[in-house]
């Protein structure tokens, strides 16, 4: 009926190389006029701006890159929650988008703990244990290729971080590659606390969500790459010298106690592997062997744990 029902823009293979189409412009908000299309693929285009929620309206299965494909243009975010997760990577780096497509970044789960110590927060002149922050990184929206990390400091003179990039001791900084849509990355932090720093002193660490590159003010900045941070809101936790840390080796759920509820959830987290990777926060807590795997080993010592404790 001379409708058009195919719309696949992807570059051209000829004679062995790429031919880019390099189609510009905005998707148009009447998207949903072409209501016999079938397929859209726009994908290594030159596409820009804001994508109408009325795309959403499309009869499209959205999660299938050969019926539906934006990846590489440089779409502006937020994006129309039907296609957040499968929208890709966008340059939205050198575009006039208000927001890049990392804005989605948060942080959850700020926890401490020792290992092989006595669990109470202690300077480091006292051998017992190396205390940690453990954090994790999410990510609820669009994969984020800008190098997304995390930044954590504190407010007390004689805290030092190992490792990361942190201008100081008193910060610590890493970051990642990327970041998928929906991922997540957990990390742990060693850090050590002064013997000069007096028993009931409280010591507050605030993590934030950054991206490489980023600043509170980039009107002034000589950076290209400069983009705003933090991301998203701190959040902090408080410390006290001489007082017991906030979790423990195998606190699955984060609730500051080890108890039978930590065996369910780790259950649970063995029985769907699958659907949990080993960066994250919960497996680096529940790994009580350190063999990079849960399995019923882990449940084995987390139950003993519980019996000795």
């Amino acid at each position: 009926n001379g409708r058009i029902i195919l719309f696949d823009c992807y570059p051209i293979i000829i004679n062995g190389n790429y031919n880019w189409l390099d189609v510009s412009g905005e998707i148009p908000n009447n998207i949903t006029d072409w209501e016999y299309i079938e397929v859209f693929i726009m994908s290594y285009n030159d596409l820009s701006g804001l994508i109408p929620d009325s795309i959403c309206e499309l009869d499209l299965d959205f999660s299938d890159n050969s019926i539906f494909d934006l990846n590489g243009n440089a779409l502006c975010p937020p994006y129309p929650a039907c296609i957040e997760t499968y929208i890709n990577n966008q340059d939205t780096m050198f575009s006039d988008c208000e927001l890049n497509v990392c804005y989605n970044l948060g942080i959850s789960d700020f926890i401490s703990y020792e290992l092989n110590g006595d669990n109470i927060v202690n300077p480091y002149d006292d051998l017992n244990g190396t205390g940690y922050l453990g954090i994790n990184l999410f990510n609820n929206g669009p994969a984020c290729p800008y190098y997304p990390g995390i930044r954590i400091q504190s407010n007390t003179e004689g805290v030092s971080f190992y490792g990361g990039t942190g201008t100081d001791i008193l910060e610590f900084e890493t970051w990642w590659y990327a970041i998928e849509s929906q991922g997540a990355y957990g990390l742990n932090i060693p850090f050590e606390i002064s013997p000069f720093i007096p028993e009931g002193t409280p010591i507050t660490f605030t993590a934030e969500a950054v991206t490489l590159h980023c600043e509170e003010d980039c009107s002034e900045s000589d950076d290209p790459y400069c983009n705003m941070c933090p991301i998203t809101d701190p959040i902090t936790l408080t410390l006290t010298v001489g007082s017991s840390f906030t979790n423990a080796l195998g606190d699955a759920n984060f609730d500051g106690q080890v108890d039978v509820l930590d065996v369910i959830e780790l259950v649970s987290y063995v029985l769907n592997i699958g659907d949990y990777y080993s960066w994250e926060l919960v497996f680096l807590m529940t790994d009580l062997n350190f063999d990079y795997n849960l399995n019923i080993q882990d449940i084995i010592l987390l139950v003993n744990i519980i019996l000795d404790s």
